[in-house]
């Protein structure tokens, strides 16, 4: 993390490590205040131990919590031929999972 000097707005930009303000977004690579560094750091729960704040960090993390396309798929309810989810219930509903 470091400073540099800010504009018109703020007076001091605070930059993640990695970050650059040419190109950057403020609020995400860049910061007005003091008040927003807290609030991006508690939010991404950087602890400064496991995780700095790293913009690298960033893209490291999005796959985990999406999880990859299959991972999607499989958490998605499963739509028959004519576009309808199935429902679960019914005499058959116990039965579902061994006809799956």
């Amino acid at each position: 993390w470091t400073y540099k000097t800010g504009d018109l707005e703020y007076p001091w930009h605070y930059l993640r490590p990695g970050a650059r303000r040419k190109g950057g977004i403020l609020g995400i690579d860049y910061f007005g205040s003091e008040e927003q560094v807290r609030e991006f750091v508690e939010r991404k729960k950087i602890d400064l131990v496991t995780t700095f704040g790293h913009v690298d960090e960033d893209a490291q993390a999005a796959p985990a919590e999406k999880g990859t396309r299959r991972q999607q798929a499989l958490k998605a309810p499963s739509p028959d031929q004519a576009g309808y989810a199935p429902s679960w219930r019914g005499p058959w509903a116990q039965s579902w999972a061994q006809l799956r």
